[in-house]
């Protein structure tokens, strides 16, 4: 890429719609890097379902996403051929834009739309700041969680609207060091760490605070949960300050038998102890 070349550049997308294919922009690079949309940027809808990301931004260190264009990725038919609500196992569909072992990266001013599965994900970074964009999708739209933060550290989001058909924000494993504030939740289901323990030496999650937040309309509210059966892990130093839960159905959720679709490998634990589970926590 030739504007990892230069000291500073920037990649522009003007005004206008305009049909993108699979991208990656891949580091290292001579100097910060700025990706200025403008523009409304459409993914193809039926083809390149069997990519792990749309739009894909590695291996740099300073990247910033900004500007107030549209990335469309024109997720209707992908959602009516997902199968990953009845196969866990399935391959995940395309991620709007994905920050990849980013150092010191901003996100600010766009807006994602209709993604085909997780609408902005951060993985393996470092020093991660999201603010004023919008997020949104329908609420019956699958596995389009708004923000997946995993195996990252020092990451801040705010000023965030964010409308969907799951999590509004997620937390992987290996999450540390998260503040979330002032970001508006709905439809969706909440805000969820977790799902926790589906794979042996995870990392643990820790120093995730969420303050001053509106969770509206949504399935859940505040959400821990790990898989049945899980590994060992720990989720510690979790801070909840000043949430408004308005119209939700589960405001405060901690299972520890995730089990969608009844599809667990561990079948002792009875429906009437999961209810039991489920009173305790709340």
């Amino acid at each position: 890429m030739l504007a990892c070349k230069d000291s500073h550049s920037t990649v522009a997308v003007p005004s206008g719609e305009f049909l993108l294919n699979p991208v990656r922009l891949s580091g290292p690079c001579a100097g910060p890097i700025t990706f200025s949309v403008t523009g409304v940027l459409k993914a193809p809808e039926k083809t390149f379902l069997d990519i792990p990301e749309w739009i894909l931004l590695e291996d740099l260190q300073g990247i910033t996403v900004t500007g107030n264009g549209v990335l469309d990725g024109q997720g209707a038919y992908a959602w009516s051929v997902n199968p990953c609500k009845v196969d866990p196992n399935c391959k995940p569909l395309p991620t709007n834009l994905k920050f990849g072992n980013i150092v010191h990266g901003r996100i600010e001013g766009i807006t994602s739309r209709d993604s085909k599965f997780f609408h902005i994900l951060i993985d393996g970074c470092k020093h991660v700041e999201i603010e004023n964009i919008r997020i949104t999708a329908p609420a019956d739209s699958k596995n389009t969680d708004g923000i997946h933060i995993g195996q990252s550290q020092y990451v801040q989001v705010q000023n965030v609207d964010i409308g969907t058909g799951d999590d509004c924000i997620s937390f992987g494993p290996g999450s540390t060091n998260v503040v979330i504030s002032q970001v508006n939740c709905g439809p969706g289901h909440g805000f969820s760490i977790g799902s926790l323990g589906k794979s042996e030496n995870e990392p643990d999650v820790n120093g995730i605070i969420v303050t001053n937040c509106n969770i509206t309309n949504t399935t859940n509210g505040l959400r821990i949960k790990t898989w049945a059966p899980s590994t060992p892990n720990k989720v510690y130093n979790i801070t909840y300050q000043d949430i408004i839960l308005n119209g939700v159905q589960n405001p405060i959720v901690i299972d520890q038998h995730y089990c969608p679709n009844n599809a667990c490998q561990d079948q002792v634990w009875s429906s009437l102890s999961r209810e039991r589970a489920r009173a305790i926590s709340l």
